[in-house]
């Protein structure tokens, strides 16, 4: 009888000894999370995250392991929705590395030597800054909510290739819009010059950001009515989050036509202060914050174990939290226009407050400092996540008594500091934790198996502590601006570390299907033709007489035959699949112990892969070993072609191997 299937099974251990099962994991979302065999994570844990009754799922599963049948039938094609975030995550590591934190380095050194925040010209640093918003966070919510977003529902993304194509119009919009902006306009002999070719491609650049948000949109609204779930809380505040995105790319273009095309300084310098501030508001607290307080609600408790703060809390917060966001930076606005800095100003102060109050409840409430059910790696850094959001937000309640107490209308440093507890204590630290997190997921690796990344965690909260604490302290003790450029090298440090293990996790090679336990394979829709032949070499009379003649070729067997399901094999040849599955459980029953006195005394194949071989014969182990065939491709080559490629002979290896076997059978 087959074993059960329990909620601490794991997915791979269950869709390798039951192909079938992936039917019905797909239904849940599975997809092609995780390569073929799925993610490392047990069947409970499965179930949490993808929002499944675990006893409904349990029985399902344990119905198709009895009865192969009953599982839907499906084979594990890879398609691009299945790796679609692949895209967007190189293409923001690519954008940080670049544009983003590496020249936000450079610009911070350049501060420091100069020793005050206003050194450099505003288009540099709003360049720099557009890029880590849309090219750091912005690809990375595209590529995630394409990813995450269908299977959380249970169903497929809308038009993949429109999510591809929203991805090349995003990255192509990002080059011509900083590139553009950094060389728009020039300051010379005091008078600021434009260039039109410059900004004019900063502009289409702006365009094309709007067109790949409008795409981002589209796709979403589609996948969502397509597979026709009623919305959860968490999709509002999700929605309403890409809502944001547009607003900003919107906004973000009318303040560079603003800067740019300023007169004189004056008026850069009016239109720096009447809209950058409102600006920044909408893209980190409309589009990064409610984006990433919308996924909590979903993630953090099943996956990481923080405590649930409940759907209730977070529709009472949802319309404050827009309110507050939308009122505030038009408040800002008005507040600089009329110079009513006093009435006004105590409306804005309130709007933030809108702002704050919402946050920091909802952060309390997942309890990111008290004990968790999880031990995932992750968890320190969005301990640490919210740690600087409480933080960040604190500061913003309390920046105009702290403008007030030290004698500033504005204070560069303080704003500053409070940005960048948000921005990378908050807003980089959860995309690190997320991150590290759902990319071993789908690459089907075991977080347990790999790196802690404290190394990581150690540096990017050392640096957000030196860069937060010395700017705060610019305003009492100049000499604290010899530290940051320090602080933003830590940063860069930690999020080139992490970024290097991301790319290994997604690009090192994965367990090929042939190293499966070939006692696993089953008669099954999704079973692979060589491995039932490979199991089962009596079967081979069985395709035959269905109309499988090629099968007779030793090396069809062990090439084309390895990668084709009876699924697939019967559509190809018009052969009714039911028949066909009939025959071969009636073929495996009768020999069920034919199998291993079969091919006990028989001749090595040398077609069989240096790593069938040894499971078959484990006898031939100390053979491969001494003549080092097994490290040839991880043995995933043919006994024929390995001993090729170490130059030995064929008959005589060939002989070796099947005196050992003979041996061991004598």
């Amino acid at each position: 009888m087959a074993t059960a299937i329990t909620p601490e099974t794991m997915i791979p251990e269950a869709i390798k000894a039951h192909p079938q099962l992936r039917g019905i994991l797909d239904q849940y979302g599975l997809k092609g999370c995780g390569g073929e065999f799925g993610p490392a994570e047990s069947m409970e844990f499965f179930a949490k995250t993808h929002g499944v009754d675990s006893a409904r799922l349990l029985t399902e599963l344990n119905a198709a392991v009895e009865n192969p049948k009953l599982a839907p039938a499906v084979d594990y094609k890879p398609s691009l929705a299945d790796s679609i975030y692949r895209r967007f995550f190189l293409g923001a590591i690519g954008v940080t590395f670049t544009a983003g934190a590496l020249w936000g380095v450079i610009l911070l050194w350049q501060i420091a030597f100069a020793g005050r925040f206003t050194a450099l010209p505003i288009n540099e640093i709003n360049a720099h800054g557009h890029s880590q918003i849309y090219g750091w966070v912005g690809l990375v919510i595209m590529g995630y909510a394409y990813q995450a977003f269908p299977r959380f529902k249970h169903g497929a993304l809308w038009r993949p290739s429109l999510a591809a194509l929203s991805f090349v119009l995003m990255l192509m919009g990002i080059a011509l819009r900083v590139v553009g902006e950094y060389f728009a306009v020039s300051i010379h002999q005091g008078t600021i010059l434009l260039s039109p070719l410059w900004f004019g491609l900063g502009m289409l650049g702006s365009c094309l950001e709007l067109m790949a948000a409008l795409l981002f949109v589209l796709v979403m609204v589609k996948t969502y009515r397509t597979i026709g779930k009623p919305l959860e809380t968490y999709d509002k505040w999700v929605f309403a989050a890409v809502g944001w995105f547009v607003v900003g790319i919107i906004g973000d273009a009318f303040l560079y036509y603003a800067t740019a095309t300023a007169p004189d300084r004056g008026a850069l310098v009016s239109a720096v202060a009447a809209y950058q501030l409102p600006l920044r508001q909408v893209q980190l607290y409309g589009l990064a914050t409610m984006m990433i307080l919308g996924v909590s609600l979903r993630f953090m408790p099943p996956v990481f174990g923080f405590a649930d703060p409940g759907e209730k809390l977070y529709r009472r917060m949802f319309w404050p939290l827009i309110l507050g966001v939308a009122a505030s930076s038009a408040l800002f606005v008005v507040m600089f226009k009329t110079g009513e800095f006093l009435r006004v100003g105590l409306a804005y102060y309130a709007a933030t407050l809108l702002i704050v109050v919402p946050c920091l409840w909802i952060s309390l409430s997942f309890r990111p400092f008290g004990k968790v059910t999880g031990n995932d790696r992750s968890i320190k850094f969005i301990r640490a996540s919210h740690f600087w959001f409480m933080l960040s937000m604190v500061m913003l309640a309390l920046e105009p008594w702290y403008n007030r107490l030290t004698s500033q209308t504005f204070s560069h440093a303080y704003h500053g500091a409070m940005m960048h507890a948000l921005t990378v204590g908050f807003i980089s630290m959860s995309i690190l934790g997320v991150g590290a997190k759902v990319v071993a997921n789908l690459c089907g690796e075991d977080t347990a198996r790999l790196s802690r990344l404290w190394l990581v965690f150690l540096l990017i909260n050392t640096g957000t502590a030196l860069r937060v604490g010395n700017q705060v302290l610019t305003d009492f003790v100049p000499a604290s601006f010899n530290l940051l450029g320090l602080s933003g090298l830590l940063i860069l440090a930690a999020l080139l570390l992490w970024a290097l293990h991301i790319l290994i996790i997604m690009y090192r090679p994965r367990q090929a299907a042939h190293a499966m336990n070939i006692e696993s394979v089953t008669i099954a829709p999704q079973a692979r033709v060589g491995l039932v032949l490979q199991r089962w070499p009596h079967t081979l009379d069985v395709f035959v007489k269905h109309g499988f003649g090629l099968l007779k070729n030793p090396v069809f067997r062990n090439t084309l035959a390895r990668n084709v399901t009876l699924q697939q094999a019967c559509e190809f040849q018009k052969v009714d699949l039911l028949r066909l599955m009939d025959d071969l459980n009636e073929a495996t029953r009768e020999r069920s112990s034919a199998p291993a006195q079969a091919h006990s005394c028989a001749s090595l194949d040398p077609g069989l892969t240096v790593a069938e071989a040894a499971r078959r014969y484990p006898v031939t182990v100390p053979v491969f070993s001494e003549l080092q065939l097994d490290a040839c491709c991880g043995g995933a080559d043919t006994i024929a072609n390995a001993v090729e490629h170490h130059g030995l002979k064929l008959d005589e290896v060939m002989s070796r191997l099947n005196q050992a076997i003979a041996k061991a059978h004598s």
